[in-house]
């Protein structure tokens, strides 16, 4: 009778870290293979208000947020949606919109210029006064 082997345990996997600087630091000091990790004590948390100089700071790598742009919530039905969703999926060949915010602000502008152009000789109108101090 043949006994059947045991199977490797998986290596132990790195401790995760919040942000790809964290990383790269953690890939550094890990040991070779047939090292020990020497363990070393945590530096004493700063306080939260203290100013972290700018040379210490990472660079941000790319952000999403566009520029010159003002976040607001949107509710839809479920089904309307669901067929945003829908039509995203099968015209990205042919809008290159493959994003629902890309999508929104597009129908936004398109919508925008149809009224323009139908009740206002095409010209964008100015901002009601309630909205000029804001």
């Amino acid at each position: 009778m043949t006994s059947i082997p045991e199977p490797a345990m998986p290596p132990i996997r790195p401790k995760k870290t919040r942000n790809v600087f964290e990383n790269a630091a953690t890939a550094a000091r890990e040991p070779g293979e047939g090292e020990t990790k020497a363990v070393q004590p945590r530096p004493a948390a700063t306080p939260k208000s203290a100013p972290v100089p700018a040379a210490a700071r990472p660079e941000r790598l790319s952000t999403k947020r566009m520029g010159g742009t003002k976040d607001i919530l949107l509710s839809l039905p479920e089904e309307l949606k669901t067929r945003m969703q829908a039509t995203i999926a099968f015209t990205y060949p042919y809008t290159g919109i493959k994003h629902q915010q890309a999508f929104i602000r597009e129908a936004i502008a398109q919508l925008c210029a149809d009224l323009e152009s139908k009740h206002n000789h095409g010209e964008p109108w100015p901002l009601p006064a309630d909205l000029q101090d804001s």
